[in-house]
């Protein structure tokens, strides 16, 4: 049956027409296929946001961020230091993205033809960005543009004397980039996942508990689990503060019902 029902998905995909656009719509970041980047809670209404880089068991983790204070607070609450990665232009697509025929882009040629397919302006918005006269001199920044379905980002893959040629002479990047006989300029795709304490807990349709002051009384058999439902919820993020109360320790004979482990044992329930 579920064979079945994937292979019918399938076909209306390949049909084309309404549907199939609606659904690649809905499953826009999966198409685009893109490098993962974390935010702490991107204000869209602002032209930057800065990039810190952090490494895990050997991985790279990138974080968007506006506050330097909070993004550090979620980077070290993950055990992880971070270091400077530089900057990314912020821009908003107010229509949904789709996939159009030609497929994602890989190049910026390309992806200039898509933004103009999606919404005019994005690629007007895009070419100022990139014929800034900084844009090249610190880097490479990213460019992070927010639409109703995804929030996605790319990079332009340049070597160091074209990267120098450009900051010097950022308007011949235009004409470079959209050039019908010159090799086109890669670009590496991001897709941007919130990780903010705000979208996190409010994820599943409740009520975010984020920045709320709350004293738990007892962290019993009961209160040990509602303590940890309520850090599901956000209770003692974003300034806000969980208390639990109890001053009894954690018995042996606890274990079976209790929500702490071996472990805990003889230490305070609420600790």
């Amino acid at each position: 049956a579920c064979l079945t029902q994937a292979s019918e998905l399938i076909q209306q995909i390949h049909a084309g027409g309404k549907w199939a656009d609606n659904e690649i719509q809905r499953e826009f970041e999966a198409y685009w296929d893109g490098l993962r980047l974390l935010s702490c809670g991107l204000d869209f209404s602002k032209q930057e946001a800065s990039l810190l880089i952090t490494e895990d068991e050997s991985r790279l983790h990138g974080w968007l961020y506006h506050d330097t204070t909070r993004a550090l607070g979620i980077v070290k609450s993950m055990g992880m230091e971070a270091s400077d990665a530089g900057k990314a232009y912020l821009l908003r697509s107010h229509n949904a993205l789709s996939i159009g025929s030609a497929g994602v882009p890989n190049d910026i040629k390309k992806l200039l033809y898509w933004l103009r397919s999606q919404e005019i302006a994005l690629e007007k918005h895009v070419l100022e960005v990139i014929s800034k006269k900084d844009y090249f001199s610190k880097g490479i920044p990213l460019v992070i543009i927010h639409a109703p379905n995804a929030t996605i980002g790319f990079r332009i893959e340049l070597n160091r004397t074209s990267q120098q040629s450009f900051s010097k002479r950022p308007r011949e990047f235009q004409h470079r980039a959209r050039h019908p006989f010159l090799p086109p300029l890669a670009i590496v795709r991001f897709a941007i996942k919130d990780a903010s304490p705000e979208f996190i807990y409010a994820r599943n349709g409740q009520q975010s508990l984020c920045g709320k002051r709350i004293t738990l009384i007892g962290a019993g058999a009961i209160g040990g689990y509602l303590a940890d439902n309520l850090v599901r919820m956000g209770a003692g993020y974003a300034g806000g503060r969980l208390t639990v109360i109890d001053p009894d320790v954690l018995q042996p004979d606890n274990i079976g019902r209790h929500r702490l482990g071996m472990d805990n044992v003889l230490k305070n329930k609420a600790s």
